[in-house]
Formats: structure tokens, sequence, C-alpha cells
């Protein structure tokens, strides 16, 4: 009996598999769902953990990690780590490791490594390091290193290493070491 519980358990935090989502709560695999979706396709999505690919007409919301690749027409939002590729046109995640692409607005947490575009801007938290290019402003936080390209502004809270490009403004809060232009 106790053996049996244990093992319906485990099997249900394993859960993992397709999800095809016509909205949130309207979908083959549920939010509360403790294990990963392979695939995910939809016009609105809410899922656990994305390792693999979804692909969304208007977006997604992925309450712990996404690895892989996540596109969305409007919105990507991640709780937890992102690994891999995000286009949306506007896309979220923390721990960004790999290339975000989007439309307008470009939001990751601290301990971004990789690649930021965006349309318009790009927030970064602290200790990123990467290649980071926004069509009109760039703001990043503490401890960031690596390449800035914007049209208008690049906005460092402080040390920064590396190379700042706008086409008006660049401003360091504390030891710049590299070259602004």
């Amino acid at each position: 009996g106790h053996a049996r519980t244990g093992r319906q358990q485990s099997a249900h935090k394993e859960k993992t598999g397709i999800n095809l989502s016509l909205w949130k709560n309207l979908s083959t695999q549920r939010t509360d769902t403790v294990g990963s979706t392979f695939f995910n396709l939809g016009i609105f999505s809410a899922i656990n953990r994305l390792n693999g690919l979804g692909v969304n007409v208007l977006g997604a919301v992925t309450g712990r990690d996404m690895n892989g690749v996540q596109i969305s027409g409007i919105s990507n939002m991640v709780g937890g780590s992102m690994r891999g590729v995000q286009v949306a046109g506007i896309t979220n995640g923390n721990n960004l490791s790999g290339l975000s692409v989007s439309g307008l607005v470009g939001i990751t947490g601290n301990h971004a490594r990789g690649m930021v575009f965006s349309g318009l801007a790009n927030i970064t938290g602290d200790n990123s390091n990467g290649m980071i290019v926004g069509g009109l402003l760039n703001i990043t936080g503490e401890k960031t290193a690596g390449v800035q390209l914007s049209g208008l502004a690049n906005i460092s809270g402080g040390n920064f290493s590396g190379v700042t490009i706008s086409g008006l403004l660049n401003v360091v809060g504390d030891d710049m070491k590299g070259l602004q232009i």
C-alpha cells in the first residue's frame, strides 16, 4: 500500500509531455503540473516548465525554467532561469543564458549571459555579460561587462567593463573600464 502510493506521487511529479493550449486554463497540460513540457503549441499558454519548443500566437507564461526555444507574438514571461532562445514582442526571464530577441522590450534579471536584442529598450539586472542591442535605450545594473549598442542612450549602474556606443548618451555610475562612444 505505502510503496504504491509513493510511486503514484512520483509519477505525478514527473508528468511531462505535450501542451496544446487555447488559453491558460483550456489546455492539455494544466499549469499546476509539477513536470516539464517538451512541446507547447497554443494561443496563450501557462505552463510549469518548458524543456523544448514553445510556440504561441499571443504569449506564454512559464512558472519555472525555460530551456530550449520559446516564440510568441506578444509576450514570453519566465519565472525562473531562461536558457536558449526567446523571441517575442516583449520578453522577460531571469538568469538568461542564450539569445533574447524582442520587438519592443527585453527584460532580464540578474546574471544574464548572452545576447539581448530589442527594437526599443533592454533592461538587465546586475552581473550581466554579453552583447545588448536596443533600438533606443539599454539600462543595466551593477557589474556589467560586454558590448552595449543603442540608438539613444546606454545607462549602467556601475562597474562597467567593455564598450558602450550610443547615438546620444552613455552613463556609467562608477568605474568604467573600456570605451564609450
